[in-house]
């Protein structure tokens, strides 16, 4: 499967992102999310997840033996650029 993930779509601080990340790989379920703008069934067992935010693309590869690994360290932690809104601070 290959899912297009389009970051710049949402207002959300990283952690909230994170958070709906972590439900989709532990889950398996493709969350309802503006964010989310295809989903192809390409016959593959892993999930390619095409991830773009501030101009950059990002390809991370889910399989089995990395999803918790990406579950619980968030993708962020996996693309060459810190997104500018890891950073955004939230108004009381």
């Amino acid at each position: 499967m290959r899912i297009t993930m389009e970051r710049n779509l949402c207002e959300n601080i990283l952690p909230a992102c994170e958070e709906c990340f972590i439900t989709f790989l532990l889950h398996g379920c493709i969350p309802d999310r503006g964010c989310i703008t295809d989903v192809v069934d390409d016959g593959r067992e892993e999930v390619t997840l095409i991830l773009r935010y501030e101009g950059n693309e990002e390809v991370l590869v889910v399989t089995d033996e990395n999803r918790e690994v990406l579950a619980f360290n968030g993708w962020s932690r996996y693309v060459y650029a810190t997104p500018a809104f890891a950073h955004r601070r939230v108004r009381a």
